[in-house]
């Protein structure tokens, strides 16, 4: 019963991101999130049948507590920017260090900082989203306003691109519904 319950939670949860996206709401979220949403999801499951055949959340903790730990670790520093594509990123990454007076230099999905012992700003492009690195930069003091005003630019940019992980994500979690109401 509570794997009905949690599945279809976590289903309604993805159909729910997908509109987000689909309205194509500019936002940036921290990679962490989405993967312990993920692993959530991913082990739901095998932990609800673990503790019903009696192995307790002892168990579940041994298992899930060091991955949770792991993404956390992994994920230090990187961020998803939703509909958005590289070239908006770049824009917003170039503007901001201009003003900052921080010479950079580009190339091809990186961006060095030259002052700064060569730190790098890395950025990719995931279907109608850009995952940026921002790991090597957490140092610098102009870390935290640098995300701040990244994420302002981001959303007051008006261009618009058609949304093609929302509607990933709410096929997805339809899927997911449907799936886990016949397990």
């Amino acid at each position: 019963m509570m794997f009905y319950i949690l599945g279809t939670i976590a289903g309604i949860l993805i159909v729910i991101e997908g509109v987000f996206l689909v309205i194509r709401r500019k936002h940036m979220i921290w990679q962490g999130y989405e993967m312990l949403f993920g692993l959530f999801v991913a082990t739901l499951k095998p932990a609800i049948d673990l503790v019903e055949i009696g192995y307790g959340l002892q168990l579940l903790f041994i298992g899930v507590l060091p991955l949770s730990i792991l993404i956390i670790v992994i994920s230090n520093g990187i961020y998803t920017l939703t509909n958005v594509n590289s070239e908006i990123v770049l824009s917003a990454i170039t503007d901001i260090l201009k003003e900052k007076d921080v010479p950079y230099e580009e190339e091809g999905g990186t961006i060095t900082l030259k002052e700064y012992k060569n730190v790098r700003i890395s950025y990719r492009k995931s279907l109608d989203s850009v995952i940026i690195d921002l790991d090597h930069i957490s140092n610098l003091y102009f870390y935290q306003d640098f995300k701040k005003e990244l994420r302002y630019r981001v959303k007051e940019n008006r261009s618009k691109l058609f949304p093609s992980s929302g509607l990933f994500s709410i096929l997805i979690g339809i899927i997911f519904i449907v799936v886990v109401q016949y397990l």
